[in-house]
C-alpha cells in the first residue's frame, strides 16, 4: 500500500511532490539498514541531561533532501549525532553537509544550548557559515560569526547570551571560555574543522579539555580530509578531542569511489638555468670547508657539497648531540662542531632554494642572511662571527653574489621551471574549451619569495590573470603583498571571492591554499615544488577534480620528484593503516539523549530563509546596539555539585560519607 503521508519541512509546510520527491521515494532511503554500529558510551551518566531538551523533537533526526542524498553521508551523520566522531573524507566529498546535519539536529533537540563550529582561519569560518546557512536552514538571526578582534569581549559576551549557533576561530572560544564569557556546560555540540591541527597546545585541544572539565554532555564532531601522517598522529587527535568513533574513507572506499572525479597527474622535469649552475658551482666551493670539517669528525657523511640536504643535517646534528654532545669529547672540539652545524644549516636551506626555485629566491635569502651577520636586530653594525667571516671573505662567495646579482639585473629567468610553467599555462588558457568554461588554475609554491617571482613573470603573460594567495604576516606593514609580506584574512577572502568570480584565473598559493578552503571549481593544479609530507601533497591534489575530472601538473627537479613519489607511497600506506579503526583506542563519551529515545531519520526538504542566502556577516562592536566599552568582569563557571562557600573539615567528611552511601545504593 502506498504511503500517503505528506512530506513537510521544519516549519510544518507541505513539500513532498511539489519538491519533486514523493513519500515512496523518500522512504526508500529509510529501508536501507546501516551496518552494525555500537556507540562507545561512559558507563555512568546523570539520570537527566543538564541540557533542556525539546522532547517532541527527539523522536526524529532530520536529514535535508535539498541536496542529493548520498548513502555514505547519511550513514556518517547518523552515527555522528549519537557519539563523538572523527570524520575523515577526501576533499570535496561533503564533510560540511555532515556537520550541518549534526548542528541542525542539536539545534532542534535543545531549547537554549549552544552549538559551535570552529575553523582555523577567517576565510574558513566564513565559508563554513555560508554553507551551513544554505544547507541546514538555521535562522540567521540566531547565529553569529566571530573572527579576529572585530568584536570586543564585552560585545561577544552579549552575543553569546543572545544567540545559539556560532562560527568562530578556536582562539576566540578558548579565550572566552577562560574569561568566563561562555558557560562550558551550555555547549551541546562542538564541530572542529581541519581537526588534524589538534596537537600540542593548539586551541582546539585547549577548548575540548576545558569543556570536558565541566561537562561530558557535549557532542564533538571532528572533520579532516587527512587526519594525520601516521597512525600515532591520528591516535593523538582521537585522544586530544575525546573521540569515541571514527568514520574514515579513502578515494577507493566502496561507498565513496563513485563520487570521486579523479585527476590525471603529468610530470615534467626541470633543472637550473646556465646562470644558475654557475652560481651553484661557486656556492659549492663556499660550503666545501664546512662540509669537510663535518666529514672529518664523522658526523655527516655526504661528500659532495651540492648534495647537502637540510633534513640530513638536522638528523646528523641530532645524532651528534645524542651520542657525543654530553660525554666523551673535548668541550672545545664539541662546540666547534656545533658552531659548524650552526653555520652550515641556514646555508643548506639556501642551497635547496637555489636548486629547486632558482636564483632570485636564493639571492634574497642569502642577502638577508648576510645582513643578519653584519647587523643586530636593532640595525646596529656588528662584527660577524669567525665562521661567518670566513664565508663572507671567501672569493667564491663574492663571485657567487656577483653572478646572481648580474642575472637578476639582466632579467634572466631564475629557473627552467618558470619557462615550463608559462608554457603549460599558455597552452591551457588558449584552449577553446577551457576559455568557454572559464576554467581556473592554482599554482602551489611553498616559499613567498618564489611565489612573488612567479607573480612578476605571469603578470606579463596575456592569457593569464594571476594573483598571490599567501598567509598572514606578523609584520605591521602588510601594504606590499607582492614582496611576500603577507595578507590579512580579510584580503585573503577578497582574493578568493575575486577568483571565484573570474577576475583572476590563476592563484599562486603557498600552504594557505592547501587546507580546507572551498575555492570553487579548479580544473588544473600545478605543483611548482614538492613536499615530503603526504598530507600536504594530497591536500594540494585535492584542490581539483571536485565537480569534474581535473588535471595535475608537477614541475619538479629530480630530487623533488623522488620526494613527491615517496609522499604518495607513504600516503597509501597511511591510508591502509588508518582505515582499520581497530588500530585505535577511543575515548568513551556521554549519551545526551534519554536512554529510551532512539530518533528515526526524517528526510525532508528544508525551508531556507531568504536572509540565509546573503553573505555571512562578521560580528563587530558596532553591530550591537546596546553595548558597553567596559571589559566584562571575569567569571568562574563551576561544574555541577561543586561547593563554593567556606566549610568545615567535619562537614566535608560528612558529605563524602553521604556520597559513598549513595553510590553504593545505585
Amino acid at each position: 500500500m502506498q504511503n500517503s503521508r505528506t512530506q513537510v519541512n521544519l516549519f510544518g509546510r507541505a513539500v513532498g511532490v511539489a519538491a519533486g520527491i514523493t513519500a515512496r521515494q523518500t522512504n526508500a532511503f529509510v529501508t536501507r539498514a546501516p551496518r552494525p554500529f555500537e556507540p562507545l558510551y561512559l558507563e555512568s551518566r546523570p539520570q537527566r541531561s543538564h541540557h533542556t531538551l525539546v522532547h517532541d523533537s527527539l523522536k526524529t533526526w532530520v536529514y535535508p533532501t535539498n541536496v542529493a542524498v548520498r548513502d555514505y553521508q547519511r550513514n556518517i551523520a547518523e552515527r555522528a549525532i549519537l557519539t563523538n566522531t572523527l570524520v575523515a573524507l577526501p576533499t570535496g566529498l561533503g564533510k560540511t553537509l555532515i556537520a550541518a546535519v549534526v548542528m541542525l539536529n542539536y539545534y532542534r533537540w535543545t531549547k537554549d544550548s549552544k552549538i559551535v563550529f570552529m575553523a582555523p582561519t577567517r576565510p574558513l569560518v566564513t565559508q563554513q557559515a555560508e554553507a551551513c546557512y544554505k544547507i541546514a536552514g538555521i535562522p540567521r538571526d540566531d547565529t553569529a560569526l566571530f573572527v579576529g578582534s572585530a568584536a570586543s569581549p564585552a560585545v561577544r559576551e552579549q552575543i553569546w547570551n543572545e544567540k545559539r549557533v556560532f562560527f568562530t576561530t578556536p582562539q576566540i572560544l578558548d579565550n572566552d571560555l577562560k574569561r568566563g564569557t561562555v558557560d562550558p556546560k551550555k555547549v551541546v555540540c562542538l564541530v572542529i574543522d581541519e581537526a588534524h591541527r589538534a596537537a600540542g597546545a593548539y586551541s582546539y585541544v585547549n577548548v575540548v579539555q576545558f569543556i570536558k572539565r565541566f561537562s561530558e554532555e557535549v557532542r564533538i564532531l571532528a572533520l579532516s580530509a587527512t587526519p594525520g601522517s601516521s597512525v600515532e598522529a591520528v591516535q593523538n587527535v582521537i585522544k586530544n578531542l575525546s573521540i569515541s568513533h571514527a568514520e574514515i574513507r579513502t578515494e577507493l572506499s566502496d561507498d565513496v569511489k563513485g563520487f570521486v572525479r579523479g585527476s590525471k597527474v603529468e610530470h615534467y622535469s626541470a633543472e637550473l638555468t646556465e646562470e644558475g649552475f654557475a652560481v651553484l658551482n661557486n656556492f659549492g666551493q663556499v660550503l666545501q670547508p664546512m662540509l669537510t670539517e663535518l666529514n672529518n669528525a664523522n658526523v655527516y657523511f655526504v661528500r659532495d657539497p651540492e648534495k647537502i640536504s637540510l633534513y640530513g643535517l638536522v638528523l646528523a646534528r641530532g645524532d651528534f648531540q645524542k651520542q657525543y654532545g654530553m660525554r666523551g669529547m673535548n668541550n672545545g672540539y664539541k662546540w666547534k662542531i656545533e658552531s659548524t652545524f650552526n653555520l652550515i644549516t641556514p646555508l643548506a636551506h639556501a642551497l635547496g632554494l637555489l636548486k629547486n626555485h632558482g636564483i632570485k629566491p636564493f639571492y634574497e635569502y642569502i642577502s638577508n642572511w648576510e645582513k643578519a651577520q653584519r647587523y643586530s636586530d636593532t640595525g646596529k653594525a656588528k662584527k660577524p662571527g669567525k665562521g661567518a667571516t670566513s664565508v663572507l671573505n671567501n672569493p667564491h662567495y663574492k663571485r657567487m653574489m656577483q653572478l646572481a646579482q648580474k642575472a637578476i639585473d639582466q632579467g634572466a629567468v631564475s629557473h627552467e621551471k618558470i619557462n615550463l610553467l608559462v608554457a603549460k599555462l599558455v597552452e591551457f588558457f588558449t584552449d577553446e574549451e577551457v576559455v568557454a568554461d572559464r576554467s581556473k588554475v592554482i599554482v602551489f609554491c611553498e616559499y613567498r619569495s618564489s611565489a612573488s617571482e612567479l607573480l612578476r613573470v605571469l603578470s606579463e603573460v596575456e592569457s593569464v590573470k594571476p594573483h598571490l594567495f599567501i598567509g598572514q604576516s606578523s609584520a605591521k606593514d602588510q601594504s606590499n603583498i607582492e614582496a611576500g609580506q603577507g595578507m590579512s584574512q580579510k584580503e585573503q577572502q577578497k582574493v578568493l571571492d575575486d577568483f571565484k568570480a573570474g577576475i583572476y584565473n590563476t592563484l599562486i598559493a603557498t600552504s594557505i591554499g592547501e587546507e580546507g578552503l572551498d575555492i570553487g571549481q579548479v580544473d588544473m593544479i600545478i605543483c611548482y615544488d614538492a613536499s615530503s609530507s603526504p598530507v600536504r601533497v594530497l591536500q594540494r591534489m585535492g584542490r581539483t577534480g571536485r565537480f569534474r575530472k581535473g588535471k595535475i601538473i608537477a614541475i619538479l627537479t629530480e630530487n623533488e620528484r623522488q620526494r613527491f613519489d615517496q609522499a604518495l607511497q607513504k600516503y597509501e600506506e597511511i591510508q591502509r593503516s588508518i582505515s582499520d579503526i581497530s588500530n585505535f583506542e577511543f575515548v568513551p563519551c556521554s549519551r545526551i539523549l534519554p536512554d529510551d529515545v532512539t530518533p528515526e531519520i526524517d528526510l525532508r526538504t528544508i525551508d531556507i530563509p531568504p536572509e540565509n542566502e546573503e553573505e555571512p556577516t562578521i560580528a563587530t562592536t558596532s553591530s550591537v546596539k546596546k553595548r558597553t566599552r567596559k571589559a566584562p568582569a571575569k567569571k568562574f563557571n563551576m561544574p555541577d555539585d561543586v561547593e563554593t562557600s567556606f566549610t568545615s573539615a567535619a562537614s566535608l567528611l560528612d558529605t563524602s560519607k553521604k556520597r559513598s552511601r549513595a553510590k553504593a545504593n545505585q
